[in-house]
């Protein structure tokens, strides 16, 4: 029992964390094909938005969450890695359950006419899944809630820095290729008004400030690997995640300062910053590193087979 309330825990933090990327809606306007029962994979995806019901073979659900998450000119071995993620998260989410409700899962996911209008290859996402079949990454012999995001600042984070709980495959590792990412930082400017609007649910005076002053936000301190753990703003102190969310932030690695009545936020790299970097995976990749080399950097001490 203690085990399945903890996988639950996880599951929740992931659908709160672990998309920074992009919607969560499965499905558009088309399907992939349905799938004849069970996978060999032993696992079915059942899909629903309320029009239509479809059930995806592994396969196929791995294709268009793969497509999904990485652009179709990602590196072949950083394809493979992100297969055997979701791979690893269909089996970590179904424990002994041989069908899935989609949003239980709470991923993007792409139709094969989606992922053609994208630029996917249809045959390098089936090249992916044969080449990785069956694989999962594991710590001792169960599979591991493999985490994501697009890009640090330049070191990944530990759990334990953003949700207070120590977990031995997500430690923090450098990831110097983010900083050459195109988008790895990124300035966002809020007048009085635009940041008063989107405080206030959190803090009552925010509707009677008139100006923004340097004394009015402080970050209270930061993370050994750069990201702001707290910050006061107003009254009010926030984490640093809790004020990415509300201030739709690419990430809590910030600086701000007051300039011409506004606060401007410098933001370096994109998402929680916890677990596999989905641009270092990939420069990785294109470095020469297989999908298990990448895996087993990223996700510390686990076993990729």
């Amino acid at each position: 029992m203690v085990r399945k309330r903890l996988r639950l825990r996880w599951v929740l933090l992931l659908c709160l964390f672990l998309i920074p990327i992009g919607g969560t809606t499965f499905f558009r306007k088309e399907y992939g094909p349905a799938a004849e029962g069970r996978t060999a994979g032993g696992v079915a995806i059942h899909m629903s938005d309320g029009r239509r019901e479809v059930s995806l073979s592994l396969d196929e659900y791995l294709k268009g969450a793969t497509a999904a998450q990485l652009s179709p000119d990602a590196a072949e071995e950083m394809v493979k890695a992100m297969m055997v993620v979701n791979r690893t998260f269909v089996f970590y989410v179904a424990g002994d359950r041989m069908t899935l409700e989609g949003e239980w899962l709470g991923q993007p996911w792409l139709s094969s006419s989606e992922r053609k209008e994208k630029g996917w290859s249809e045959k390098k996402l089936e090249r992916a899944v044969s080449d990785t079949k069956d694989c999962m990454i594991y710590s001792g012999d169960d599979p591991i809630l493999p985490l994501y995001f697009r890009i640090s600042n330049g070191k990944t984070r530990s759990a334990k820095d953003v949700w207070g709980q120590d977990v031995s495959w997500l430690v923090s590792t450098e990831s110097l290729w983010d900083k050459n990412a195109p988008d790895h930082t990124r300035e966002l400017a809020f007048s009085v008004f635009r940041l008063a609007g989107r405080l206030e649910g959190q803090d009552p005076e925010a509707k009677n400030w008139r100006q923004i002053t340097p004394s009015m936000i402080q970050i209270v301190g930061k993370d050994d690997s750069g990201y702001v753990r707290q910050i006061q703003i107003g009254s009010q102190v926030y984490d640093g995640e809790t004020l990415r969310y509300l201030l739709d932030l690419p990430s809590a690695c910030f600086d701000v300062t007051v300039e011409d009545g506004r606060a401007v936020f410098v933001c370096y790299g994109e998402g929680h910053g916890v677990g596999l970097s989905l641009y270092g995976g990939n420069a990785m990749a294109l470095s020469g590193s297989d999908y298990t080399q990448i895996l087993s950097y990223y996700f510390a001490g686990t076993k990729i087979r």
